[in-house]
């Protein structure tokens, strides 16, 4: 099996090489610049255009089929794994934002709520900031609320990292729990008033966030973007229905 693998990869590394000299090697296709037009006549300016135009064809031609030849290899690889080895694949393609295998070891069977280490795909996707990867998953029917062993939960993890798009397309989803509370109480919009994100506290305010709700320590988002001098998060909580602070 090893065996195989590596000529296949030698196979796939050849042919990038090739793909990559004929896009840089051969003629010398940067002379088509303006400076290197002086003294070159139309015809031969066409000429030298239509060889560098097909040396590109000939090296995308290349790099696609190298691509198919990796996933070829890849669908030989899952076509005998069991389910744990095709959820633990999953999170490492996610890792790696592979979403053409994402999507084969989904077709698959692949468990889109698979934990490994405290970790789901759909997180792996969110703290490695791909919005693409994320709905892939959602679509597939990962668990838009689904924490893991260690308390995390996928909207947590996207507030917390500043991932304001994936917020957005976390927030889309109807079962989404948008006023769950960790341990000590406190829901997102508190942590996204505390960090000072005044563009994700909007789209959670705007998607149903309760600015009224208190902490296991009486305090709002509202009070913990107050005690961090968040001027503007302080303005848009206290214009929003049932921001009132609590004493302090």
């Amino acid at each position: 099996m090893m065996k195989k693998r590596f000529w296949i990869v030698l196979v796939i590394l050849c042919a990038m090489g090739l793909a990559l000299f004929l896009i840089f090697g051969g003629k010398n296709t940067s002379a088509v610049g303006p400076g290197a037009m002086e003294g070159t006549d139309s015809a031969e300016i066409q000429k030298l255009e239509a060889e560098f135009k097909d040396l590109r064809q000939q090296a995308n031609a290349t790099l696609d089929l190298a691509q198919k030849a990796l996933i070829d290899s890849f669908e030989r690889e899952i076509s005998s794994a069991d389910g744990q080895r095709l959820g633990s694949l999953l999170i490492r393609e996610t890792w790696f934002g592979h979403l053409d295998k994402m999507k084969l070891l989904i077709q698959k069977g692949a468990n889109v709520n698979v934990e490994e280490s405290g970790e789901t795909p759909l997180l792996k996707a969110i703290k490695t900031n791909q919005p693409q990867a994320v709905l892939l998953l959602l679509e597939a029917g990962a668990n838009v609320n689904q924490p893991t062993k260690n308390g995390n939960n996928p909207l947590q993890t996207a507030v917390d990292y500043g991932q304001v798009e994936i917020v957005q397309l976390l927030l889309k989803q109807p079962d989404i729990q948008i006023n769950q509370t960790d341990s000590g109480g406190n829901t997102v919009l508190m942590e996204a008033a505390k960090a000072g994100q005044l563009e994700m506290v909007q789209a959670l305010v705007a998607a149903g966030a309760e600015v009224g709700i208190k902490n296991q320590r009486g305090l709002t988002a509202l009070d913990m973007a107050k005690a961090k001098r968040h001027k503007d998060v302080m303005e848009f909580l206290t214009l929003s229905k049932g921001a009132a602070p609590s004493e302090m």
